[in-house]
């Protein structure tokens, strides 16, 4: 949960997360779940980056790091503008996920889309209209009221709904699709969800108050999961993403209450792409030679948003019992909202980052085939 104020720990300003009936920083706040559950500290995040947009006009983005109970998020937002406006972009990875790989994923976001201008002034009037055929933003809260409970940022700039609808003007009598993503690029292949700290004495350390069920009315919120699900419906929310953002909403509401979360079951992959993975395995199976049968085999693991080649071996000695040794090969992480697939290589601690040298892909047989013969050694050795 985030909130504003000065940290109750170190009492450094800007304290965004709650824990239980405190208030804190982000790092104070990372330092206290690392104390509960054995994760290590984030760190600090990088020094704000400088971007400039088409316009010429230069952005201070900031960067925040911290830990939510779903996984590790990574943010740049703009600095010196009103609270909900100007550019803002977030990656959220596993518990266990590499920060820098989740730094630099939001830093190329951010690099992409400042860099790109969705609208733009019309030579009539002088307001603003969509300067190609496709537009991005995100929606933030209207506290001026007048009716509309939302405005649009697009471009790092506000919109009331009005003007967000004059800005498609010249598109009178054509079609259109609206699709709507949640506000973290989830690069997740599974969707652990931990058990915060919401007492100090969890922590092994005098307890402060109440917990958060004291401070907050819990089952007001469950009763009004139902009514914020409506509203997605009826605002045309794909159904797997209502389901997406419920679940993680009542996620979010057990963690207030000081429950354990049940895990979110992730949303499935494409039926075809999980056969082509699991033809691919049998594959390479067929073709091993005769005297490698029964000393290797190739198995695939489909987790998550993720699909995951394995190279198994027998034990080599019998007192290491009959279980089979399973080395990670390559992980093909699928993201949702783009329909896209993405390669990844294993270094020698078993963590999984980005091989840039194979670009995503729609179909995941291109990558499949991209690993198949490449030559670095990075996959086969």
């Amino acid at each position: 949960m985030t909130t504003t104020g000065s940290c109750d720990d170190c009492g450094a300003p800007d304290a965004r997360v709650a824990l239980g009936d405190a208030t804190l920083c982000d790092r104070c706040a990372d330092r206290r779940v690392a104390e509960f559950t054995g994760w290590p500290e984030l760190g600090a995040p990088p020094p704000p980056i400088h971007l400039l947009g088409p316009d010429g006009v230069e952005h201070e983005l900031r960067y925040r790091l911290w830990r939510a109970p779903t996984g590790i998020c990574a943010e740049l937002e703009e600095a010196g503008v009103a609270p909900g406006e100007g550019f803002h972009y977030a990656v959220l990875g596993d518990h266990d996920a590499d920060v820098a790989e989740l730094l630099a994923l939001v830093r190329s976001t951010a690099e992409h889309e400042v860099g790109r201008q969705y609208l733009e002034r019309s030579d009539l009037d002088g307001t603003w209209q969509v300067a190609d055929t496709d537009v991005a933003g995100r929606f933030v809260w209207n506290d001026e009221g007048h009716g509309d409970p939302h405005r649009v940022v697009v471009d790092g700039r506000t919109l009331s709904w009005e003007q967000f609808g004059r800005a498609f003007a010249p598109f009178e009598g054509c079609q259109f699709r609206v699709e709507i993503g949640d506000r973290f690029d989830d690069r997740r292949p599974d969707a652990e969800i931990l058990a915060f700290p919401t007492r100090r004495e969890d922590v092994g350390q005098p307890a402060l108050g109440p917990d958060a069920s004291a401070a907050v009315d819990v089952e007001q919120l469950r009763r009004a999961l139902a009514e914020f699900e409506r509203s997605l419906r009826d605002a045309g929310a794909s159904a797997s993403s209502v389901r997406t953002t419920i679940d993680r909403a009542a996620a979010f509401v057990d963690y207030l209450a000081g429950e354990t979360p049940a895990p979110r079951a992730s949303a499935s992959l494409p039926d075809a792409d999980v056969d082509r993975a699991r033809r691919w395995a049998q594959q390479r199976n067929d073709r091993l030679p005769e005297r490698a049968i029964g000393q290797i085999r190739y198995e695939v693991d489909i987790a998550g948003q993720a699909v995951t080649m394995y190279e198994c071996r027998p034990p080599w000695r019998p007192e290491y019992g009959p279980e089979w040794t399973r080395f990670p090969i390559v992980r093909f992480r699928y993201t949702k909202t783009r329909r896209e697939w993405t390669t990844y290589w294993r270094d020698r601690n078993s963590k999984f980052h980005r091989y840039d040298p194979i670009p995503p892909s729609l179909d995941l047989q291109d990558l499949i085939d991209a690993v198949e013969t490449d030559r670095s050694g990075i996959f086969w050795g």
